[in-house]
């Protein structure tokens, strides 16, 4: 019998950005003229280190914490020992950060787990009860998320002293007092990826220094962004960005990927799951003519260490209402309302449906905001002439007003059958939040939607992945079942016999 072991690989590299050059010692003006300004801080991390990164699907910017042996460092080969790590890192310096559980797989580079910026530097100093000392410099830092959630800000003083300034991509909002500007919300957001690639070239021009460019990967094709309420927005360039982005039918967020950190912009791939036998069947639930996708990723009851589900009535839903302030078509939106009571429009009440049955959960409503409109819309929504105001109202704004109320019924009305949870895995770098993970133990098998990943590395010790996920279909799936499905979760040879 052969057991299975394996040797994870990593790599991380400091790439700098910051030098202090007047009256600061010489190691840091050597490692900026050593060459290309990348120091290698893999050799370094060993026993005693720890790797850290942390995603979240709702949070503008991931997050790493490197811990390191706190000892003399290396900035150049043949070259004597300068300062610790504690006085070579700045923080804007640059991290990038790679990780296998196989790394013979890749043949060459491990695949990216995070670009990042250092943002936080401390030296840990104790005598142990051993009599020994125990030093540890700790790097903390954010992924590229952060030039949208902290670095790059609006602020309209700066603009009013230095109105010519303003860039260009700005000019519209700065119009909304003499005329209606529409815009389609993938635009909307390479806008601020613009922005934020200015910056990051200007730290790629200033001596020499090391930044990625962001890419985008857009997806949203349809929603326009109406601007009114905007102009004398002020504060993180990612509120803004947040603001318009119509959560929770689409999804926005920082992913790194071999090109680059990449901002992730699109529909949100949620599922709808109907039975079907003795399992169940699921399909995208559909937003207009837009493409939904998400990557799957198969794991087994043997990656499991850990895992915690749970279900509840919290989020049952059987009324469902959305509130748009850019969509005063007339009072649209109150009539549509009315006319659904009446009519008991089943869009709107959910009342023939197992899962949300109003005469056992109660009556529940939910209810969500949207700001983005049809791109189609004639005229200011809010300033239309009457006839703009008929032809948006019969035309344009119904259909759209109805895809996105359908996506909210379909993604809630099975709330109280759906699981949400943590699951702690054997380390693995391919789980990304954004993805589903399916999910077999013995002949029973099920999925979840991820919306948090974090790795924790210890060299030469462990490799752990957790997870958070919404969206499991664990409880439903074995609720589906004729053989005990307690059985069915076993090992596949004792169970069936084979």
């Amino acid at each position: 019998m052969s057991v299975k072991t394996y040797r994870p690989g990593f790599t991380v590299d400091l790439y700098k950005n910051v030098f202090r050059n007047n009256g600061v010692s010489q190691r840091q003006q050597a490692g900026q003229h050593s060459g290309d300004g990348v120091m290698a801080i893999t050799p370094y991390l060993g026993d005693g280190s720890r790797i850290s990164t942390s995603k979240d699907l709702y949070k503008p910017c991931g997050s790493f914490v490197l811990t390191v042996p706190d000892q003399p460092f290396v900035t150049e080969t043949g070259k004597s020992a300068a300062d610790t790590l504690y006085g070579l890192c700045e923080p804007m310096d640059g991290i990038d950060l790679r990780l296998a559980r196989s790394p013979e797989q890749y043949g060459g580079e491990l695949p990216v787990q995070m670009f990042g910026l250092i943002r936080e530097v401390s030296r840990d100093e104790a005598m142990g009860r051993d009599g020994k000392p125990v030093r540890r410099v700790i790097i903390k830092g954010q992924d590229y998320g952060c030039i949208f959630a902290n670095i790059l800000r609006i602020i309209y003083l700066k603009k009013d002293i230095q109105g010519p300034l303003i860039p260009d991509e700005f000019k519209w909002i700065e119009a909304i007092g003499d005329a209606f500007v529409l815009k389609s919300a993938a635009d909307y957001m390479r806008i601020f990826i613009n922005m934020a690639n200015r910056f990051l070239s200007r730290i790629n021009s200033d001596r020499g220094g090391w930044a990625w460019t962001i890419q985008e990967d857009i997806t949203v094709s349809e929603g326009a962004v109406q601007i009114f309420g905007l102009h004398e927005w002020q504060g993180p360039i990612w509120s803004a960005m947040a603001r318009e982005a119509d959560f929770p039918w689409n999804e926005l967020y920082v992913e790194d990927r071999e090109a680059g950190p990449t901002l992730v912009y699109r529909p949100t791939p949620f599922k709808t799951y109907t039975p079907a036998g003795q399992g169940l069947s699921s399909s995208y639930i559909p937003q207009g003519g837009q493409t939904i996708a998400a990557e799957t990723i198969e794991i087994t009851a043997s990656d499991i260490v850990h895992i915690n589900a749970t279900r509840g009535d919290y989020n049952a839903g059987n009324i469902f209402w959305l509130l748009n302030p850019n969509s005063l078509q007339a009072n649209f939106a109150y009539a549509t309302l009315g006319q659904a009571v009446i009519s008991s429009d089943p869009d709107i009440n959910d009342d023939d449906h197992e899962n949300n049955d109003p005469r056992i959960y109660g009556d529940r409503l939910l209810q969500e905001d949207f700001r983005q409109i049809p791109m189609d819309v004639e005229g200011d929504p809010i300033r239309s002439r009457r006839e703009q105001h008929r032809a948006n109202n019969e035309q344009h704004w119904p259909n759209w007003f109805k895809t996105r109320l359908r996506w909210i019924k379909a993604a809630n009305r099975d709330n109280v059958v759906l699981e949400e949870g943590e699951m702690t895995l054997k380390g693995n770098e391919r789980i990304k939040v954004g993805c589903y993970l399916h999910v077999t133990r013995g002949q029973f098998a099920w999925e979840c939607y991820v919306t948090n990943v974090s790795q924790e590395y210890a060299p030469y010790r462990e490799f752990l992945t957790h997870v958070t996920f919404s969206r499991g279909t664990g409880f439903w799936e074995r609720s589906l079942h004729e053989q005990s499905p307690y059985l069915l979760e076993g090992r596949r040879g004792v169970y069936a016999g084979d």
